[in-house]
């Protein structure tokens, strides 16, 4: 039932004085996000692969890149890409590398990590413009 058919049932004159006797649970609110969709629209999963050799050797504690954000046109290496503002909008950016560039050291050591690759769930930043193609324009 929602805000307002409980209002219009207890016979309350303003969605305040609803609001001040429902309690929403934890419970509730997830339930209502879940059936919303919120959680299919806005997460998902990209591929990130990982350079065990830079894990193991100490080289990803001296600031070496260690993980790899398939971006589909390129890969990313800042590793706090879940938070980036710009994500998905890095050609200028300098954790940024193109697919096609031939010194790509992520295309040359491929096949070593094709066994390390993992997905991880990404959520959608809260603006659409983040995800703009117009940063590519120049």
């Amino acid at each position: 039932m929602t805000l307002f058919e409980l209002q219009e049932w207890l016979d309350h004159r303003t969605p305040e004085a609803t609001a001040h006797y429902a309690k929403i649970t934890p419970n509730t609110l997830a339930r209502a996000y879940n059936d919303a969709g919120y959680f299919a629209r806005n997460v998902r999963t990209i591929e990130v692969l990982v350079d065990r050799d830079a894990v193991t050797s100490g080289a990803a504690a001296s600031g070496e890149p260690w993980q790899y954000f398939d971006l589909g046109h390129g890969w990313c290496t800042y590793t706090f890409f879940e938070q980036c503002q710009h994500r998905m909008a890095c050609a200028r950016c300098d954790f940024y590398t193109p697919k096609n560039a031939k010194t790509s050291s992520v295309n040359s050591a491929r096949s070593a990590f094709s066994s390390s690759t993992a997905c991880r769930s990404i959520p959608l930043p809260s603006s659409p413009q983040t995800w703009s193609s117009s940063y590519f324009a120049n």
